[in-house]
């Protein structure tokens, strides 16, 4: 039988983290690419995903709660952007993340 170490199983774990992380960040990117295109549908099909998968980091997890904020907002749907915005808003410290995006609470 082939026996693995402890130390190569912990280095494969480790790989695998930062490239799934890595994964996260560019559909985090994607969503924003669908609002610069003005695709405002996909980009709140894009955030949603990224939400429900429920594996992103908490930065990841802002940048899709602003992605689908600003997506609702650009749609009209601004009742819908509330609940996105006040997730952002009780984060500390995105006060002026919120300012950059054009999201005033």
């Amino acid at each position: 039988m082939f026996a693995v170490s402890k130390k190569i199983i912990t280095h494969i774990t480790l790989i695998a983290s930062l490239l799934l992380s890595g994964l996260a960040q560019a559909d985090t990117q994607t969503c924003f690419n669908f609002l610069d295109a003005q695709d405002y549908a996909r980009a709140e099909n894009e955030a949603k995903q990224l939400l429900q998968g429920g594996n992103l980091n908490r930065i990841d997890e802002r940048s899709a709660q602003l992605c689908l904020g600003r997506a609702y907002s650009s749609m009209g749907r601004a009742q819908d952007a509330l609940p996105a915005r006040s997730t952002l808003a009780i984060h500390r410290g995105t006060g002026s993340l919120l300012q950059l995006a054009g999201l005033n609470l």
